[in-house]
């Protein structure tokens, strides 16, 4: 069934309006007043699609979260750039292209303190994450707890999304894909190397 283009069209409006109101104030500031206006739409078609702001923004972040589980179950997840894998067949590289493509709402969602999008992403990406697996060393032998080492994949993961996000001029996704990819293998001596040079 083809999708109706009045509902398409409205959706756009009050997605802008609310991409430019929370950006430029905050979420605790928009209203339903400030929407319809921004949007210039009357406050029967907003309350049509949507119960209140929070209705709205729960809306963006379901349909964002959708978006990374389809990638998610859709294409293999190697944290390595040493995989012979394709590019685009890579979770990862997906996952870049996706917030891309959706670079504004998403960058408004990481930002805004009332929304709990970074920590359902976290737990998403936590839960998806594939490790190289199961070490064959007992945990008294292990250099750091698995739990450690986990936070510490996911958090260098949502580092870079919302600091490539987050940038005037991203790269494009390829190339945070590459930089990405490239990180898994660096440490913080490595890294500190890179900024002294």
């Amino acid at each position: 069934m083809k999708p109706n283009l009045k509902v398409v069209k409205t959706e756009q409006l009050i997605q802008k309006a609310f991409i430019k109101i929370v950006s430029q104030k905050s979420f605790s500031k928009l209203t339903v007043n400030a929407i319809i206006t921004e949007a210039h739409i009357s406050r029967g078609t907003f309350y049509l699609h949507y119960a209140d702001k929070f209705d709205l923004l729960a809306h963006y972040e379901s349909a964002l979260l959708a978006g990374i589980t389809t990638i998610f179950q859709r294409f293999p997840k190697p944290l390595s750039s040493d995989n012979p894998l394709r590019t685009n067949q890579n979770a990862f590289y997906q996952l870049f292209n996706y917030l891309s493509k959706n670079r504004e709402l998403t960058n408004v969602l990481l930002q805004n303190p009332e929304s709990d999008i970074v920590k359902r992403v976290k737990a998403l990406i936590f839960n998806e994450i594939q490790l190289t697996g199961p070490s064959e060393k007992s945990a008294d032998q292990l250099p750091i707890p698995e739990d450690y080492a986990r936070e510490i994949i996911v958090q260098n993961i949502l580092v870079i999304i919302v600091f490539w996000l987050n940038k005037t001029t991203p790269e494009n996704p390829e190339v945070v894909f590459n930089i990405f990819l490239r990180s898994r293998q660096l440490s913080p001596i490595d890294l500190s190397r890179i900024l002294s040079k």
